[in-house]
């Protein structure tokens, strides 16, 4: 694929990004275990370029690395984006396309798949789901990693905290036209191999894919977000579920 010209918000990114893998290669060089590492302050927009060095260091992610890189991001607190994924089988595609808005401790998600449509709210700490076209409502507390379950993609923090054996592969790459640290790797029992695809600019997960040899079964691909704070009114229950 070809590299697009980067942003200045992508190109800080890949500045602390390049900081982060020297001082991991750094260490293991050593034969010393890496230290936690503490992100430094967000970089502003005012950095216009980065040298080859950096640019260098952060392609060189590998899966020796890519455990401590993928720990440094975080994800953009308000945005709004849309995702399709799909499930594949010998009797075809089961598509389902998501709208997800995020604001802090609150999210929306809106998940078409067919004829049915599953609303879900996320209010800090409460869960709430219904149907479009019924009048029942579900309710309960969330528990933590309840997000990225609910839109049906993997939490990288579960990547963070994988066995390193369990890692294939890994790197530096473009994907839906973002810049983005990837990540190949397997888990459980099972022979699936999996692969992720995470943002350096906003953090967050745009593509995800499961696979059974050489045969895809399951994709996620995301949108570019819109950054931008979503209205308050994406928040609030339906009037006749209040």
């Amino acid at each position: 694929m070809k590299w697009k010209s980067p942003s200045t918000f992508t190109i800080a990114a890949l500045l602390v990004l390049a900081i982060v893998v020297f001082l991991v290669l750094l260490f293991q060089s050593g034969g010393t275990t890496p230290p936690d590492i503490d992100l430094p302050e967000p970089i502003n927009d005012s950095i216009s370029s980065v040298d080859d060095t950096a640019l260098n260091i952060v392609a060189d992610v590998t899966k020796e690395t890519v455990q401590a890189v993928i720990s440094t991001l975080s994800r953009v607190e308000s945005y709004y984006r849309k995702m399709t994924s799909t499930l594949y089988s010998d009797r075809g595609e089961l598509i389902s396309d998501m709208e997800v808005w995020c604001q802090g401790g609150k999210m929306r998600i809106i998940s078409t798949t067919g004829d049915e449509v599953r609303n879900i709210l996320i209010d800090n700490t409460d869960l709430y789901i219904w149907y479009t076209g019924d009048s029942s409502l579900y309710k309960s507390q969330l528990y933590n990693g309840a997000n990225d379950e609910l839109m049906g993609i993997v939490s990288y923090e579960s990547i963070i905290n994988l066995e390193p054996e369990k890692i294939i592969d890994a790197g530096h790459v473009e994907f839906q036209e973002e810049s983005c640290i990837f990540v190949e790797y397997t888990t459980g029992s099972q022979s699936y191999n999996y692969k992720a695809y995470i943002s350096i600019a906003t953090g967050l997960l745009i593509g995800d894919e499961t696979w059974d040899g050489d045969s895809l079964i399951y994709s996620m691909v995301s949108e570019l977000p819109d950054i931008s704070t979503p209205p308050n009114s994406v928040f609030e229950l339906p009037a006749n579920l209040r």
